[in-house]
C-alpha cells in the first residue's frame, strides 16, 4: 500500500502543490509591496524541474541518480526544488518597483486554478484507492 503513496506520479504532485502554494505566497507578496520603492516581484519556477524529473523518469535523460540509504533525499525529489527569482519580465516604474497589479492578480488566479485540480486530482486517488481496499 505504502507504493501507491511513494511513486513518481504522487511524488510528482506532491512537489507541483508546493511549488503552486509557493507561487501563492510570492504572488500575495509582490501584490502587497505594489507601492514599496525599489521593490523587484519575485517568481517561482518548478515546471521545468518537474518536466526535467519526469524525462529522466523515463529514460529520456542518460543520467539517473540512485538512492542508496533510505533517509536520502530521493534524486527526484531534489530535482523537483523550485528556483526562486526575481522577475524581469515587467517594465520597471519611476520608483524602481515592477509589480503589475493587473498581472500579478491573473497569475493568482491561475494559480489557484491549478492548486485546485491537482487536488482534485489527488483527492480522486485517494478515493480510487479507499474504494479498492474496501475502507
Amino acid at each position: 500500500m505504502l507504493g501507491l503513496f511513494n511513486d513518481f506520479a504522487s511524488k510528482a504532485t506532491k512537489a507541483a502543490l508546493n511549488g503552486l502554494g509557493k507561487r501563492q505566497e510570492l504572488i500575495s507578496n509582490n501584490i502587497a509591496n505594489a507601492d514599496t520603492p525599489m521593490y523587484q516581484a519575485m517568481n517561482i519556477e518548478f515546471e521545468r524541474a518537474l518536466n526535467t524529473a519526469s524525462r529522466s523518469r523515463e529514460g529520456q535523460l542518460p543520467l539517473q541518480a540512485t538512492v542508496s540509504n533510505a533517509h536520502h533525499m530521493s534524486p527526484l525529489t531534489a530535482e523537483m526544488t523550485p528556483k526562486v527569482t526575481r522577475r524581469a519580465d515587467s517594465s520597471m516604474r519611476l520608483d524602481g518597483n515592477n509589480v503589475d497589479v493587473d498581472m500579478e492578480m491573473t497569475r493568482l488566479a491561475e494559480t489557484n486554478l491549478l492548486y485546485q485540480t491537482m487536488t482534485q486530482i489527488e483527492t480522486k486517488k485517494l478515493s480510487l484507492i479507499r474504494a479498492l481496499t474496501g475502507r
